[in-house]
């Protein structure tokens, strides 16, 4: 467990988090990987919207409709989470939350983690703490991720260069 300590407006705050998803009990576990596939995938907040839109003209220039009709998708569904208030961050990062001043955190509903969210946030927590956070547990997830069930080799290779180039595009 890593205990993170913020000052509130009130008075210190105590979240105590999984440190790992192997430490995580089953439930949360399935729920974690689901959110992370849903953020690698899709994600939450402007930076996936703007990856969509190059992504969406590059396949429409390259005449690839029916792949432009799926990441149209994609982009309809980032602007969805953006326009209903959930980042898919901020979700993972409460799936890790133990603990918050003591109080147990269960209920892994969307309510639920939106209503955690919520107490996170009047913690003092900002959103650059939970991102490094949940992208320090991507990494360890992912360096674990070997794709084994892909259709072809042709999907498997576009999947391998996507997943390099948005590694590259965060490091510049």
């Amino acid at each position: 467990m890593r205990l993170i300590e913020v000052r509130g407006l009130f008075r210190k705050n105590v979240i105590n988090v999984y440190e790992s998803i192997k430490e995580l009990p089953i439930e949360r576990h399935h729920e974690f990987q689901k959110l992370v596939l849903q953020d690698l995938g899709i994600g939450s907040d402007l930076d996936a919207v703007a990856k969509h839109f190059s992504v969406f003209h590059n396949l429409l220039v390259n005449n690839k409709s029916g792949d432009a009709l799926m990441e149209a998708k994609n982009l309809h569904n980032a602007f969805f989470y953006i326009l209903e208030g959930i980042n898919i961050k901020s979700f993972c990062f409460v799936v890790m939350v133990e603990s918050i001043n003591g109080e147990k955190f269960n209920d892994l509903s969307e309510s639920g983690i939106k209503k955690h969210i919520k107490k996170i946030s009047q913690s003092g927590l900002t959103q650059g703490m939970v991102d490094d956070v949940v992208e320090d547990l991507k990494k360890k997830l992912k360096a674990n991720f070997e794709p084994i069930f892909l259709i072809n080799t042709e999907t498997q290779e576009s999947l391998i260069h996507t997943l390099r180039s948005n590694e590259k595009s965060k490091h510049n």
